[in-house]
């Protein structure tokens, strides 16, 4: 979710050291025991519906909480153990499941090439600017990237190499000790693994069938529909130093907003913050990042849950579950209907 994903993504990264493991190791079976909330403290809310004896549970995550926050709440918790299929956003710890293959590759490859004779950084710096350019490829260079190797490239693909970058870090940049310090100093250490993660290891580690809304190559092909201009914003967004200037907020002070809309369950504001967020990178960018990924979850979702006493759990970041247009709202679309209390 615009900056607050960002520190996410980057403390988490920092944290993991490019691995996850499960708790206990591979042969335990993870019970989620340790993220039981205490009665009566605040916890996610899981959204529960019902179509012709099936139900899909639908739990909105969050990318970053702090280790000591519980937040398995008892309807969460049973809806986990009733799932007879589990749905996650993508594979956080099992990477061959989700990654490009050679076939999918050579698809992409006319998406992702110039016409001869225009160059990405002639692009750039024509429609941002020399400054802007030079921190692109400077952003580039923190991750390893050659910005030469991307002069032939069409503008979406160092877009998607910033948004989501292609290889974990393995040093910590000034920048991100800051954030992390930050964050820690408010909230305590953050958690190594996110919700999403540890919802993926539950139902590996317990034999529930587990699979992914996106691959790596959906999300690259969701990238490469971006025009130039709206890619070029993303580049230059991305590139954007992290100053907790959402309102003049504090980083601490939006990620304790962020914590309170998760845990009170508040998934129409964090729809509108995202909205905001996503809008501010291009007014075309909410339309393919937010509305079109779920269009095709819910079609997916539909083929694999309407069956009937199937049990589904569903896993994604909370701003796709509210608004007018929102997952929840699609399903409803769909004949589902809300069939217990939220909690």
């Amino acid at each position: 979710m615009g900056a607050t994903k960002r520190v996410a993504v980057l403390a988490l990264t920092a944290l993991l050291g490019g691995c996850a493991v499960v708790p206990g190791g591979q042969t335990s079976v993870y019970d989620l025991g340790e993220e039981r909330a205490p009665p009566g403290a605040a916890a996610p809310h899981v959204f529960v519906l019902e179509k012709d004896g099936a139900t899909i549970a639908v739990f909105g995550t969050t990318h970053l909480v702090p280790a000591n926050l519980q937040w398995l709440s008892p309807t969460t918790e049973r809806a986990l153990k009733s799932a007879d299929l589990i749905l996650t956003e993508t594979s956080l710890f099992r990477a061959d499941e989700v990654a490009i293959s050679d076939d999918e590759a050579a698809l992409l490859a006319p998406r992702s090439l110039l016409p001869p004779g225009h160059t990405l950084w002639a692009e750039s710096d024509k429609r941002l600017g020399a400054a802007a350019t030079a921190r692109i490829k400077a952003a580039l260079a923190a991750q390893d990237l050659s910005p030469a190797s991307y002069a032939a490239m069409r503008p979406w693909m160092v877009c998607r190499d910033l948004q989501i970058p292609p290889k974990l870090r393995s040093t910590v940049t000034a920048e991100d000790r800051e954030m992390i310090k930050a964050l820690s100093a408010a909230f305590g250490a953050p958690d190594i693994a996110p919700p999403d993660l540890k919802v993926e290891l539950y139902g590996v580690s317990n034999g529930v069938e587990t699979q992914f809304l996106e691959s790596e190559y959906q999300r690259a092909y969701n990238f490469s529909r971006l025009d130039g201009d709206a890619a070029l914003d993303c580049a230059a967004k991305a590139t954007a130093r992290v100053t907790g200037s959402r309102s003049g907020a504090s980083i601490a002070a939006q990620y304790q907003d962020l914590l309170g809309m998760w845990t009170s369950g508040d998934v129409e504001r964090a729809r509108t913050m995202v909205e905001r967020d996503q809008r501010a990178i291009n007014p075309g960018w909410s339309q393919l990042f937010l509305q079109a990924r779920e269009e095709a979850w819910v079609e997916q979702i539909a083929a694999q849950c309407a069956r009937p006493r199937r049990n589904c759990f569903v896993a994604v970041g909370m701003g796709h579950l509210g608004g007018v247009d929102g997952l929840l709202k699609r399903l409803e679309g769909l004949g589902y209907r809300p069939v217990a209390p939220q909690g």
